[in-house]
């Protein structure tokens, strides 16, 4: 028997989100799609499964920068111990196919009885969507049984297109059509990528054409030495040590052909960075909107 046809145990559960954790910039209200608490839990997913929600900021918000994602954790009787589980997932598409995922936080921890909120900051890159709908989940190590945690949902009915799962096998499936009853508790806390006006580059990616290669140190090499062009002086500081001169096409060399390391962040995805204020970039990188 599939494991989406065992019945659902319903509880009543009070959850209260983590306080948000300090931000640069200004947030916008979270993304969700539930109201009220989770009161239903779902010991129907095994191994590499995962539950999820599609969500959507307004238009004219977008490109939007994710900053972290709640995830409601709980069993009927919630005295679990804490579960070490696959991976949160950002992924910058819906249903049918929300594609490859664009960030992945390995090794969540989530307590029994709570709504669990996770931090991507501390990820490589900032994780940006550019626009449209865009989806969180949880990927579960663990097989969901009966008595222990597992995805709650506000059993208040489903939104069709807002909630999926992805069964092993079978793929990505809306979750309503599944028998889900309700909107998973999952949420994800959002900004503007561009706070305070910083600019967004690669460093490296000096002629800022969205591939940092061999081009880059020739063009960073014509700019200093020729009279070349500049798009972006920040992105050309491929060392990150404050200054633009020979040994930052040097360092992008050493990277791409001798095995030295790479560019410090903003990289390989772009963001804003502090440390180079003074070389900035000329306008708009055309490869980071």
């Amino acid at each position: 028997m599939s494991p989406w046809k065992r019945p659902c145990t319903a509880f009543l559960l009070a959850l209260a989100p983590a306080a948000p954790a300090a931000a640069q910039c200004p947030e916008e209200p979270p993304l969700k799609n539930f109201t009220g608490g989770a009161s239903v839990t779902c010991p129907c997913f095994a191994p590499g499964e995962r539950a999820g929600v599609v969500l959507q900021a307004p238009a004219e918000h977008y490109p939007i920068e994710v900053l972290r994602v709640g995830i409601a954790w709980a069993s009927q009787f919630g005295s679990n111990p804490q579960s070490l589980e696959q991976a949160v997932l950002v992924y910058a598409r819906g249903l049918p196919d929300p594609g490859p995922p664009v960030a992945s936080l390995e090794g969540p921890v989530l307590t029994d009885g709570a709504l669990n909120e996770f931090d991507l900051e501390p990820l490589p890159g900032e994780i940006v969507i550019e626009s449209g709908p865009f989806t969180v989940a949880l990927e579960l190590l663990n097989a969901s049984t009966l008595f222990g945690p597992s995805t709650a949902h506000d059993g208040n009915g489903c939104q069709r297109g807002k909630n999926v799962v992805f069964a092993v096998p079978g793929g990505w499936k809306d979750a309503c059509a599944l028998g889900a009853t309700g909107d998973w508790v999952m949420y994800a806390v959002y900004r503007p990528p561009r706070c305070g006006g910083a600019p967004r580059f690669v460093r490296g990616d000096d002629n800022a054409d969205g591939k940092p290669d061999i081009s880059d140190a020739v063009y960073s090499l014509a700019y200093q030495f020729l009279g070349g062009p500049s798009v972006c002086r920040a992105a050309m500081d491929s060392n990150g040590d404050g200054e633009l001169n020979i040994s930052d096409p040097i360092y992008t060399l050493a990277y791409l052909f001798a095995g030295g390391p790479a560019p410090p962040a903003p990289f390989p995805a772009c963001g804003a960075s502090p440390s180079s204020p003074e070389l900035g970039c000329e306008g708009p990188v055309p490869a980071c909107p």
